[in-house]
C-alpha cells in the first residue's frame, strides 16, 4: 500500500497542475490580459524552425541543462515537495498548450494540440517518472543506471520533438 503513494500524488499533482493551467490560460485570454494570436503564432514559428540541425543542437541542450536541474530538485534535501511543484507544473504546461490551440483553432486545435505534444510526452513522461520515483525512493538508487537512462530518454525526446513536431505543425 505505501509503494502506491507517491504513484497517487504523482497523478494528483498533474491533475491539479491540468486544472490550474486550463483556468489560468483561459482567463488569461478571455480577459484579454493575454494575447493567445501572437503565442501560438510564435510556438508555430518554433515548431517550423526546428528543423534545422542548429536548432537540434540548442534544443538538445536546452533539455538535457533542464534534465540536469530535474535531477537536482529530485534528489535534494526537499525533493519530495520538489517534485511535486515540478509535476505540477508540468500538468500547468500541458494544460496551457492545449488551451492555446483551443482557443486559437477550436476543436480541431484541440486535437492538432494533443497530436504534437503526444510525441515528446511519449519519452518525456517516463524520464520524469524515473525522477519523481527516485524522490520518493528511501533506500539508495543505483544512480549510474539512473542517469544513463534519463539521458537516453532525453535524447529521443529531443529528437522526436524537433523532428515530428515540424511535420506536425499546422
Amino acid at each position: 500500500m505505501e509503494q502506491k503513494e507517491p504513484l497517487r500524488v504523482f497523478v494528483l499533482c498533474v491533475f491539479a497542475g491540468v486544472i490550474a493551467g486550463t483556468a489560468a490560460c483561459n482567463l488569461l485570454f478571455f480577459f484579454g490580459l493575454a494575447d493567445a494570436g501572437k503565442w501560438y503564432e510564435g510556438h508555430r514559428g518554433l515548431a517550423e524552425a526546428m528543423a534545422g540541425e542548429e536548432t537540434f543542437l540548442q534544443l538538445l541542450f536546452l533539455r538535457l541543462l533542464r534534465t540536469a536541474a530535474l535531477l537536482l530538485i529530485c534528489s535534494g534535501g526537499k525533493r519530495r515537495p520538489g517534485a511535486d511543484i515540478l509535476l505540477f507544473a508540468v500538468g500547468c504546461f500541458f494544460a496551457g498548450r492545449l488551451s492555446l490551440y483551443t482557443w486559437n483553432r477550436g476543436l480541431a486545435g484541440s486535437l492538432i494540440g494533443l497530436v504534437t505534444l503526444i510525441p515528446s510526452c511519449i519519452v518525456y513522461l517516463p524520464v520524469l517518472f524515473l525522477l519523481v520515483m527516485r524522490a520518493a525512493a528511501r533506500g539508495e538508487v543505483r544512480r549510474l543506471r539512473l542517469f544513463a537512462a534519463v539521458f537516453a530518454l532525453t535524447l529521443v525526446a529531443c529528437f522526436l520533438e524537433a523532428r515530428l513536431a515540424s511535420l506536425l505543425s499546422l
